[in-house]
């Protein structure tokens, strides 16, 4: 009549009794369980926690008793789930009735509770045939996140973090031989047989109804990133889902309804930026589809409406903004059909229709007829300038056909590798025909694609028509891989308007003044990675000008032929201003690079003139030839005459800078990166027809050059002679006769020319002459006169027109302080005029050694503070020049820092005191 049982943390009472002659049973069975993770534990079973307080009550005949049951539980956790509290009373009774009176759980906010009842047994606990069930489920609350961790799913915890509400209502009838079969989804039924939606953009919901099945619903606010979604039930019959999943025996039918929210994610996909979100958002007007579907997978039978309804839509990040998007569009298995798709586009308006043919649900033909005024295209900028390309009409009609064989599953095509889908080219472009201004530019790719356009540099007008007569597009899809695809296209389309693009303003004055022709011809095989090529460019009659250099080229002519491993020149000529200019020769190619070449550049009257410096008219006969690995430039370079006329300019940074004279030719070597260029080697005679005219503010002189150019492209070195033939040069404001001027090259490994000059003036009854030889980094000048007279003497005369003695009459002073004080004054002045310095001072003096010392002196003030100077001075005959800063420490504080060509450097500190 009674057993008990008890270990540490769990009890368990059994009460009742048995009469084994009537088969009758009366028991009850007790369980309290305080610690369910010892026991469970202890058992080998999955480790649970919590507590539970559970009764059963069996009443009645053994083959058919009455069972009842209640539990409680308390704290209960599995894994990653736990549960507060749960309550559950239920009952079968002796005809196999079960009833779920309550079954609660509550875990903080959440709440689920199922009612419920079912037909489930015959006598003797056999199963029945049909087991039918009605069940009653709700839930308040409940959280998707918290019954997952991270680990146990692949998928961002984020899109599990909302909160569902449900009521339903459920009656199932589960045959005793229910069962699931292998599913063959072509030979299926389509479970839904209408399906309806609507997107409504202003209100942001979205509905969607299967018949008899189910209705969706959701809406979204982005300005409190929140999301509402809805499901609901009406008399539902889900044996069809069932019966699709290959679910044999089971049918359902639900009331009621599912409620989610929750935020949006962040991050919902790549694509979907802030921007797009927001814009999408701030959508207007409807999509509504209406769907009637029957038949299988493997032969599905539907017509599909689709309306669009004044649809508002700003893509404010690419700068278009589409308005009053209307359309129907048609679809069934065997064509989609769009009457009219309508929009206005920015301050334009786009027009489509057409219809797309099917067959086995793959494109087999295609008509599309658009039409587009007043369209404006932006185009992005990194700067942030509007450009756009505007579209004044648009136009087409096109026809595609198409035919698929199988597509099979195979790896990535490698484009490279792939045929070239053109195999002939034939392109004209007319430059600015008389009368006509504009830019004519027409394409004919395989014979059968015709391309025409012309564009009007002055406005950025353009005009295009593009013609496709039967055009096979097979070629096309090989190259992307889709060798089972074949297919043509015919129709036209057409363009007029302008382009709103930043052009360069060189570029387009210059097509603006271009005239003449260009032909290009080519047949074309291979692939993109080893192509082979026979093409022609044809020049015909070109004009054009190169404004920066005041140059203008015409009746330029010629061909260019490519092949695959040689480009040929055939005697392009032109007209170069008064002159004329011939190129000819061949370059070979490896890989579409040159190998090796031999051309020839013929010039005869090259006008060039560099703006605000000189102008030159030469000949030249020059061959290029020679590999990669060494070649050479030679020829003969003849100047017809020529001027250089930019004034001398003083530079300090220059003048005050430690000139050294170079060591190494590896020193001035040049690095361009460029191995052809670095590899060719110079021999270029240089001849004259008239001299070489120099006239600035310094010098008026006429040159004759017979040298020759040598080296190398990057480090040239010139050897020769340059004579002077006559001129004159400015020094101290009086003008000196060139009688002689010699310029030797004769370093041959570096451009240091050796300059032999001498030149003659008239002061009163004295002949001056001025002699300057050396190399340019260490020119030495020197002063004669006749009749003769002393050094200091001269200097007095080029600077106040007077000798020392006469300058000693009026008294007062050495002659040389009188000269050197004159002589600073007057040179002081006039070059701290025409130049940047600050000051200019001239010194001599003669005391008592066997020679007389002359020194000049520059300096120029940085700052208040700061003054950097530069001193030329003899001592003994010999030259020494000097640089230094000074630095006002106080007002009568100075320090000082110097170095000089004789290798002395130091500092110096100077106290000046004033007495008065």
């Amino acid at each position: 009549k009674r057993f008990n049982a008890e270990t540490l943390d769990t009890e368990i009472g059994v009460t009742g009794q048995y009469d084994i002659f009537k088969n009758l049973l009366d028991a009850n069975v007790n369980i309290n369980a305080n610690d369910l993770y010892s026991t469970t534990t202890a058992l080998g079973l999955t480790a649970v926690k919590g507590s539970i307080d559970s009764q059963i009550t069996m009443a009645g005949h053994i083959a058919n008793p009455e069972v009842k049951a209640k539990v409680l539980g308390n704290n209960l956790a599995l894994e990653s789930v736990s549960i507060n509290d749960l309550e559950f009373e239920g009952s079968i009774n002796s005809f196999g009735h079960a009833e779920i009176k309550r079954l609660i759980i509550k875990d903080q906010d959440l709440v689920i509770d199922v009612k419920g009842s079912a037909d489930v047994f015959e006598k003797g606990f056999k199963i029945k045939d049909v087991v039918n069930a009605n069940m009653l489920v709700s839930g308040q609350n409940i959280n998707p996140k918290r019954f997952f961790e991270p680990a146990d799913i692949k998928i961002d915890q984020e899109y599990l973090n909302s909160l569902i509400n449900f009521n339903l209502n459920v009656d199932v009838d589960y045959a005793n031989n229910a069962s699931m079969d292998k599913i063959n989804f072509y030979d299926k039924q389509i479970p839904v047989k209408n399906i309806n939606a609507d997107i409504d953009f202003g209100k942001k919901e979205i509905e969607i109804k299967l018949e008899k099945i189910v209705g969706l619903n959701a809406s979204l606010d982005i300005v409190k990133n929140l999301y509402h979604a809805g499901i609901n039930f009406n008399h539902s019959d889900l044996a069809p889902l069932f019966e699709f999943a290959g679910i044999k025996g089971i049918k359902t039918h639900i009331d009621g309804q599912i409620n989610a929210k929750g935020n949006i994610p962040a991050n919902i996909h790549p694509a979907l930026t802030q921007d797009l979100i927001k814009e999408l958002y701030e959508a207007q007007g409807k999509i509504s589809l209406n769907a009637d579907v029957k038949g299988s997978f493997k032969e599905p039978e539907f017509v599909a409406l689709v309306d669009l309804s004044n649809i508002n839509y700003d893509l404010s990040h690419l700068g278009i903004n589409i308005a009053n998007l209307n359309s129907s569009i048609k679809a069934t298995g065997d064509k989609i059909n769009i009457n009219t798709l309508s929009a206005d586009i920015n301050e334009g308006h786009l027009r489509l229709a057409g219809n797309v043919g099917l067959k086995d649900y793959k494109i087999q033909d295609c008509k599309l007829i658009v039409f587009a005024d007043s369209l404006d295209i932006p185009i992005p900028s990194k700067t942030g300038a509007k450009k756009s390309i505007f579209m004044e009409k648009f136009d087409s009609d096109l026809n595609i056909n198409l035919q698929y064989d199988k597509i099979a599953s195979k790896s990535p095509a490698v484009l490279s590798e792939k045929a070239i889908p053109i195999k002939h080219v034939m392109a004209d472009l007319n430059l600015n025909e008389p009368n006509l201004n504009d830019l004519y530019f027409s394409v004919l790719l395989d014979k059968t694609t015709d391309l025409k356009a012309s564009f009007d540099p002055e406005n950025s007008v353009y005009d295009l028509k593009l013609k496709f007569n039967k055009t096979l597009l097979t070629p096309i899809f090989k190259m992307a891989g889709l060798d089972e695809i074949r297919g043509s296209i015919n129709g036209y389309a057409t363009s007029k308007g302008k382009l709103n693009l930043d052009l360069p303003k060189e570029m387009m004055e210059g097509l603006k003044q271009t005239t003449g022709k260009v032909a290009f011809r080519a047949d074309i095989k291979g692939s993109l990675e080893k192509p082979d090529f026979d093409a022609v460019i044809t020049l015909s009659g070109i004009d054009y000008s190169i404004p920066q250099a005041k140059v203008t080229i015409s009746n330029l002519n010629g061909k260019i032929k490519l092949l695959k491993d040689e480009l040929e020149i055939e005697n392009i000529a032109a007209d170069i201003d008064k002159g004329s200019l011939n190129i000819k020769g061949k370059i070979g190619l490896k890989d579409y690079k040159p190998v090796k070449g031999n051309i020839q550049f013929k010039g005869n009257h090259i006008a060039l003139e560099l703006p605000d410096m000189a102008t030159i008219e030469f000949n030249h006969d020059l061959v290029f030839s020679g590999t990669r690995e060494k070649s050479d430039l030679s020829g003969t370079f003849q100047m017809i005459k020529g001027e250089y006329y930019k004034d001398f300019t003083f530079d300090l940074a220059e003048a005050m800078g430690d000139k050294k004279r170079e060591t190494s030719i590896s020193e001035a070597k040049s690095d361009t990166g460029i191995a052809m260029i670095e590899n060719t080697s110079l021999n270029i005679d240089v001849d004259y027809n008239d001299p070489f005219v120099v006239d600035n503010n310094l010098v008026f002189i006429l040159v004759e050059p017979n040298v020759n150019i040598s080296g190398t492209a990057t480090n040239p070195v010139i050897t020769g002679r340059a004579r002077i033939i006559e001129g004159t040069i400015m020094y101290q404001k009086k003008e000196f006769q060139i009688e002689k001027g010699i310029i030797d090259f004769v370093d041959p490994y570096k451009i240091d020319p050796d300059i032999n000059l001498a030149a003659k003036t008239e002061i009163r009854n004295w002949t001056i002459t001025l002699k300057v030889s050396g190399k340019k980094d260490n020119l030495k000048f020197q002063l004669f006169s006749n009749p003769k007279e002393t050094h200091e003497d001269i200097l007095s005369l080029l600077i106040v027109g007077k000798t020392t003695k006469e300058l000693g009459k009026g008294g007062g002073g050495s002659y040389t302080n009188i000269l050197t004080d004159k002589a600073s004054n007057i040179i002081g002045e006039s070059v701290e005029e025409s130049t940047p310095l600050d000051s200019f001072k001239v010194g001599y003096d003669d005391s008592g050694s066997q020679s007389s010392n002359v020194s000049v002196s520059l300096g120029k003030k940085l700052s208040k503070r700061m003054e950097v100077k530069y001193l030329m001075e003899t001592r003994d005959e010999e030259t020494v020049h000097t640089n230094a800063a000074e630095y006002k420490i106080l007002e009568n504080v100075m320090l000082k820092a110097f170095n000089d060509s004789k290798g002395d450097f130091g500092t110096e500190v100077t106290f000046k005191l004033e007495f008065r």
